[in-house]
């Protein structure tokens, strides 16, 4: 004769519980319902997050090279131009301020150089050149405490000077 006791039934009762609880949570692993928009969402944030920063990093280093260029630009025109002598400074400095408000980048006077074949530049005839040097910002170095502006770009343009010395 079998004879069972309380705990053993109780056993029992557990692993029947058990082979339950098995038997629902395999057949819930195999149902897949659902689990696609869970992987696409997360691959989505894994792949769109390097994307974004990748598109802010090119956005900045442009915007940097778009302001270097300009500037090499008009401040080569203002050189160039013999009528432009007198307040060439006060020029020179609003065009800073209007590039730095327009591409979103800070210059200094170390940024910019100017030259000249004569010491007096410029005289008519000779070609005024200038090179402007600017650090692009890169997007979230500074909050981590790496130096952020660590891409340098470079904007160069040259002109002949017209009129005479200034």
């Amino acid at each position: 004769a079998t004879h069972c006791t309380s705990w053993d039934m109780r056993w029992m009762r557990m692993l029947s519980r058990l082979g339950a609880v098995a038997k629902g949570t395999s057949r819930r692993l195999r149902d897949a319902s659902g689990n696609a928009v869970v992987e696409f969402t997360g691959l989505s944030v894994i792949l769109l997050i390097p994307l974004v920063y990748l598109l802010l990093t090119c956005a900045s280093v442009q915007s940097a090279s778009f302001a270097a260029d300009t500037l090499a630009r008009q401040i080569a025109r203002v050189y160039s131009v013999h009528d432009l002598a007198e307040g060439r400074e006060e020029r020179i400095a609003g065009i800073v301020a209007e590039v730095e408000r327009d591409y979103g980048v800070e210059v200094e006077a170390r940024d910019i150089e100017v030259s000249c074949e004569s010491a007096s530049c410029p005289v008519a005839g000779e070609v005024v050149s200038v090179e402007v040097s600017l650090a692009a910002p890169i997007p979230g170095l500074g909050v981590i405490g790496l130096d952020s502006s660590i891409v340098d770009v470079k904007g160069r343009h040259a002109l002949i000077a017209e009129g005479g010395t200034s």
